[in-house]
């Protein structure tokens, strides 16, 4: 046999030691603290920032805008709007993401300044 193989026959052969005391208490796992401003609706961007992606989720969200017509026109139709953007954007790359919720931020301002009023049936 080799010298390796006969050191750990001798390790186990050797009666076990008591076990070492634990000197040092054992680490609590600390609460990160959150960002300040942190959405969980929002992507944080995860690598570099893909201007053509960001170009593209900011067209593909000019172009579900524009489909709208009047419905942009009262603010529970905005509200349903930014809903669609919001759940468009869960399985998209995060540059892409943020150019969606570059034009959602734009109606969510346009939202503040309308008074609430409810549908016409």
């Amino acid at each position: 046999m080799n010298p390796i193989a006969h050191q750990a026959l001798a390790r186990t052969r050797m009666p076990a030691s008591a076990p070492a005391r634990q000197t040092e208490k054992p680490l609590r796992p600390r609460a990160a603290p959150g960002p300040t401003g942190f959405d969980p609706r929002r992507p944080s961007p995860t690598g570099p920032i893909d201007k053509y992606q960001m170009r593209q989720g900011k067209q593909y969200a000019l172009d579900i805008v524009e489909s709208c017509g009047a419905q942009l026109k009262n603010a529970w139709g905005i509200k349903d709007l930014l809903a669609r953007l919001e759940r468009s954007t869960g399985n998209k790359p995060s540059s892409f993401a943020m150019g969606v919720n570059s034009v959602s931020d734009i109606l969510r301002g346009h939202l503040a300044q309308m008074p609430a009023e409810k549908p016409e049936l």
